[in-house]
């Protein structure tokens, strides 16, 4: 629509004796606008119609809601079970780029343990208790445990070109893996040791006395805390038995806290490098890996773990500020 005052102009123009194309280069309107505009009719504009949408208004609007439905119920959502569910008469690839114009994108969704509402409400009260009375995470000794996978992780990932198809190739059978301890000294050096197939608790509690406490002692004398999550390997009766007649000091700590551990700082940097190849053939493969990447990180990765300590106290105040939330490490 022309303003009044453009059509005062254009008629002004036309009676000042110039012509419509004239008049169309000084206005940069086009030459059926003035036209028009001097005729005084409407200026009927011609668009493309093009074919009708395959998805109407009341599809988007049940689409709209049924994808609220889904992710409340904690269901995937994908395009074939949105063609299914909502009765939608058009293909996969329409639905997803209608998906994709209104801003979401299919992508992989990243697991964590569930937190309760007692456990929230137990990890903010260990957080403020841990800040006021100054605990010495400069002499805590973190500790956990990770399965190694043969075949990689699930979500090994490279960038490729356009067109290109990635392929990484498995065993036909679960290859297996291995299950690896690391301990996590505040000087930065990172101690492992390959465990065997049932490692269970009387062969923890013989962790503990031929290495744990060795290191720690040797490190820290007795004045330090030592870290472990609430597994039922640790938590068995035999080793809080075993840990109270050896008067070795372990920390409170809440269950499934793995973001409030820095052992899972370690394990990515570790999978990062042990994964940076082709797949591995053997377990013997595997197992050199997992040895070469803690010497790698003992010889440059000092400072980094270093300052995962020094900024400890931030993961602290973030647990607080989420009300127990899980935090990003």
């Amino acid at each position: 629509m022309k303003t009044e005052e453009e059509k005062l102009k254009v008629l002004t123009l036309k009676n000042n004796g110039n012509s419509y194309r004239t008049i169309a280069k000084i206005m940069s309107f086009t030459k059926n606008c003035v036209r028009g505009i001097c005729e005084k009719r409407r200026v009927s504009i011609k668009r493309k119609t093009g074919p009708k949408p395959k998805i109407n208004a009341s599809m988007k609007l049940r689409i709209k809601r049924k994808i609220a439905t889904l992710k409340a119920c904690g269901e995937k959502v994908n395009s074939p079970k949105l063609i299914r569910e909502c009765e939608i008469a058009a293909s996969r690839f329409t639905v997803s780029r209608y998906l994709r114009q209104q801003g979401l994108r299919y992508k992989k969704v990243r697991k964590i343990l569930p937190l309760k509402p007692l456990d929230m409400l137990k990890r903010a009260e260990l957080a403020k208790r841990w800040l006021s009375e100054n605990h010495q995470w400069e002499r805590t000794i973190f500790s956990d445990e990770k399965w190694f996978s043969i075949d990689g992780p699930d979500d090994w990932r490279s960038y490729v070109s356009k067109n290109e198809i990635s392929t990484r190739p498995r065993h036909q059978k679960k290859g297996g893996g291995i299950m690896v301890w690391a301990m996590v000294l505040p000087n930065g050096l990172v101690s492992f040791k390959i465990l065997d197939r049932g490692f269970k608790s009387p062969k923890y509690i013989e962790l503990l006395s031929e290495t744990i406490v060795p290191i720690c002692k040797l490190n820290y004398a007795n004045d330090f805390w030592f870290q472990q999550d609430n597994s039922r390997i640790h938590t068995a009766r035999i080793v809080k038995q075993w840990m109270s007649d050896a008067h070795f000091p372990v920390i409170e700590w809440p269950a499934r806290s793995p973001d409030l551990n820095i052992t899972e700082n370690i394990w990515k940097m570790l999978q990062d490098i042990i994964y940076d190849r082709s797949p591995f053939i053997c377990l013997d493969e595997l197992k050199v890996a997992i040895q070469n990447g803690f010497f790698l990180l003992n010889s440059t990765k000092r400072s980094v773990i270093m300052h995962l300590y020094d900024t400890f106290r931030k993961r602290l105040v973030n647990v607080i500020e989420r009300n127990g939330n899980e935090i990003n490490i």
